[in-house]
């Protein structure tokens, strides 16, 4: 009985420390922010020594909660409850080896991709030189530094603490542990049991979007992950068997925290996540019901706040906008001037992809099951498992789920259902994969909980078929995330001569021929430099030469530079300007009068940039 609860509470208290730690971090960061401390190497040992012992002892709160449940029902122990385990074992271990492995190539590979190099990694670097989280009023040119980031604000954090800038491309790595225990915890909500919930999880890795996006500074994995540990956390909340639900409270609103705080998407999404946990406690309680639990719902709202509310509060005070720069709008009327997001869902899609009726667009878009995430506007399935596993195995448990089969709750099958419906009605661009990878949570769940029922059925002819269809199932997920992963090992990758590959630097990538351009060397060597405002592609050198993280202060010039201003360039130790002439057309008589040497740049025919040396002062 002490195993069962063991095996029950195990994953439980997992998932618990892990929403804690997300959630602690951002909160370090945000308050650092507010307080205007910088966070130091030691200041954030501190933090992180902090967060994680209030971590431990929150996932302990849980553990002790599932000591008091009665066991779960577990399938006799058999020789098919250890082919079972032996199946769900070797899963998991080799989704352990895949994420081992990409976190071996977020480390040697440079970043190339365009949203990380355009605001992802400016945006952190800039937080380096202060070291804290702040506004960024120096880049007007690229005004998405100051979108809500909390997960560049873990990046950030463990920088200050390790001093390693190649981890950037890692950012979403931190987070798969818990996108992996959210699949567990909901799949054991559900109804299942034994091994097939970890068997479920590990799947996770078999989604090619997540295995190349989780090597990138786009941060849709995480983002994903964070959502999909909303969606288990609300079914604890609705469903809490504790005896109290405040500590689930905390548990969820930390959780729609870390959604609310991952990108400007979160706002929608949050709302759609608490809108369905309302609509479950009324129709789990009643009328009265709900209105006695209005406290324990107003609890996790203030968590939430606590956690992602930060960068929306601090967008209004600087420009009035909560969702800067984002447009905000009321149907057709624009509240608030800003992009329109349009821009970036509905008019981003491919023109191969416009060519489908609208309706059903996302469907052909996830299964482009091989595509690699690459490029500004990547497209990437969900993969194999979506549409054998996952989408077979949620219509089967509705059905099971209406016909009240015994094992199967129709209310939290209806709960889980409805919350990832209320989320694919408010994602403005579900035909977007890397936007809708959390879709899998209650996939991957519900084939956990068809898995299980197949292992305890009565005809003993199932089971086998159990075992081979999983044997079938995670041959495929491996078989096309290992060939994922090739084509990312094999991008950017150049012969060394050496037994060990190495790979092209990002301006080598990006940029042929610039670091052979007089002056650009020294550029890279420099601790501070001076820009004019970026073109298209500006924004990319940009980024390239935000790394080494901190490593040198990048000035803006305005367009019409002045003597004074130039003068005190010289005087912070400026020695070089970059000058884009896509932006912001010749160099200034003034700035060409006083350079000391010129040279030019041109990767294409309507891209030039100037490389101009200032006097030593």
């Amino acid at each position: 009985m002490a195993s069962a609860r063991a095996t029950a509470g195990l994953p439980l208290c997992a998932f618990a420390w892990l929403v804690g730690v997300h959630a602690l971090i951002q909160a370090a960061c945000v308050t650092s922010a507010i307080l205007g401390i910088s966070m130091s190497r030691g200041r954030a040992a501190v933090a992180v020594t902090v967060v994680l012992a209030l971590s431990t002892a929150f996932a302990w709160r849980f553990w002790q909660a599932s000591e008091r449940r009665p066991p779960e029902p577990t399938p006799p122990r058999g020789p098919g409850h250890w082919i079972a385990w032996m199946i769900a074992g070797g899963a998991v271990c080799w989704a352990v080896s895949l994420w081992a492995r990409l976190w071996v190539l977020a480390y040697q590979r440079a970043s190339y991709d365009w949203d990380g190099l355009y605001y992802h990694i400016p945006a952190i670097h800039e937080w380096v030189l202060t070291g804290r989280v702040r506004w960024l009023d120096t880049y007007p040119d690229v005004p998405f530094v100051n979108y809500p980031m909390g997960i560049e604000a873990h990046t950030f954090l463990m920088h200050q603490l390790f001093g390693v800038s190649q981890l950037v491309d890692a950012c979403n790595l931190w987070y798969w542990p818990l996108a992996f225990f959210a699949v567990i915890v909901l799949a054991g909500r559900l109804g299942a049991r034994g091994p097939w919930r970890w068997f479920a999880a590990a799947l996770l890795a078999g989604a090619p979007v997540m295995v190349c996006q989780s090597v990138t500074s786009y941060t849709d994995p995480a983002s994903a992950s964070c959502v999909m540990a909303a969606v288990a956390a609300s079914a604890l909340l609705v469903f809490h068997e504790d005896g109290t639900p405040w500590w689930t409270a905390l548990l969820w609103g930390a959780s729609i925290g870390l959604v609310l705080g991952s990108k400007g998407t979160g706002v929608p999404m949050s709302a759609a996540i608490v809108t369905a946990v309302v609509a479950g406690m009324a129709l789990r309680h009643g009328k009265q019901g709900l209105v006695g639990r209005l406290p324990v719902i107003a609890v996790g709202a203030c968590v939430m706040l606590a956690v992602g509310g930060y960068w929306y509060a601090r967008n209004a005070y600087h420009t009035g906008n909560p969702v800067y720069p984002v447009q905000v709008k009321f149907g057709a009327r624009v509240l608030i001037e800003g992009y329109d997001s349009a821009r970036f869902t509905t008019n981003n899609q491919p023109a191969w992809l416009m060519r489908f009726p609208a309706a059903i667009r996302g469907p052909v878009s996830w299964l482009q099951l091989d595509a690699p995430i690459q490029g500004y506007a990547p497209i990437g399935g969900l993969g194999y498992i979506w549409p054998v596993a996952g989408i077979p195995s949620i219509l089967l448990v509705a059905t099971w789920a209406l016909r009240r089969r015994p094992g199967v709750d129709p209310a939290e099958v209806a709960l889980a259902m409805g919350v990832v419906l209320g989320l694919l009605i408010v994602q403005p661009a579900m035909w977007w994969s890397r936007f809708i990878i959390w879709v899998h949570v209650l996939g991957l769940a519900c084939l956990g909980l068809v898995l299980h029922r197949a292992s305890v059925a009565r005809l003993t002819l199932v089971r086998p078929l159990a075992w081979a269809c999983a044997l079938a199932v995670v041959t495929l997920a491996a078989w096309e995330s290992e060939r994922t992963l090739a084509i990312e090992e094999a991008r950017g990758r150049v012969e060394s001569g050496r037994a060990h590959a190495k790979y092209a630097s990002a301006e080598q990538m990006l940029f042929p021929g610039l670091a052979d351009t007089p002056g650009m060397r020294e550029v890279f060597a420099s601790t501070a430099i001076a820009r004019s405002e970026w073109g298209r592609a500006g924004t990319l050198l940009g980024g390239i030469l935000a790394l080494p993280l901190g490593q040198r202060q990048i000035h803006l010039l305005p367009p019409h530079p002045r003597e004074e201003e130039l003068v005190r360039l010289e005087s912070a130790g400026v020695r070089w300007v970059i000058w884009d002439a896509a932006a912001r057309g010749d160099v200034p008589p003034i700035l060409r009068q006083r350079a000391m040497e010129e040279s030019t740049y041109a990767p294409s025919l309507d891209e030039r940039f100037h490389i101009l040396r200032l006097p030593s002062r």
